[in-house]
């Protein structure tokens, strides 16, 4: 696996409908096997690598413009990192007032209004992606605890994230006047009383 901190100075060739090709002709290759399906809707060539690059650049091209300012975060960020399985629903936190067009994507596209500093954001495969950590903090805060848990489990145990469940925990403990603060900091206490 790289880096997730580097940006890959190649994004991987995501193929999607409404490019050269439909959905029922990507759908046919990859049933050939000429193609293999990232997301519903997102394929790369069989022997492209896997890795968060890859990941990163098929939701991009599935979320495409809703990404604008803002960038791929939660559950979907968790599987980028290889921390959680792949998303019925692609999460994209944006800025405020932020509005998106409806309808026909492969995999539905939610939005949320977040507030995203410079620190709270890399880029992989040349998509915008929430940091381990942040990535870690709004799964705490918003993802259905039986989706969380091993998810969070698995960002504070991966090597080369960088993030552990003693920076969770203060992260949490230093967001004031949150919804779902008391549930984050069980969720966090629960893993740091595991590992322990």
């Amino acid at each position: 696996m790289s880096d997730p901190g580097t940006a890959s100075p190649d994004p991987p060739r995501i193929l999607a409908a409404g490019g050269v090709h439909t959905a029922v002709e990507l759908q046919a290759m990859a049933a050939d096997g000429v193609l293999r399906r990232v997301l519903p809707g997102a394929y790369v060539l069989p022997g492209s690598a896997d890795g968060p690059e890859l990941r990163s650049a098929a939701a991009g091209a599935l979320a495409g413009a809703r990404l604008r300012g803002g960038a791929l975060g939660r559950l979907t960020a968790a599987w980028i990192y290889g921390c959680a399985p792949a998303p019925l629903e692609l999460e994209v936190l944006v800025p405020r007032f932020h509005r998106s067009t409806l309808g026909g994507d492969p995999i539905p596209v939610r939005l949320n209004e977040a507030r995203l500093l410079p620190a709270d954001r890399r880029v992989l495969g040349g998509v915008p992606v929430t940091s381990p950590a942040r990535t870690a903090l709004d799964v705490a805060f918003h993802s259905a605890e039986e989706h969380a848990r091993p998810a969070l489990a698995r960002l504070v145990g991966a090597p080369g994230l960088g993030c552990t469940a003693g920076h969770l925990l203060r992260l949490v403990e230093e967001t004031a006047r949150r919804p779902g603060r008391q549930r984050a900091q069980r969720l966090v206490r629960e893993l740091l009383a595991g590992a322990g």
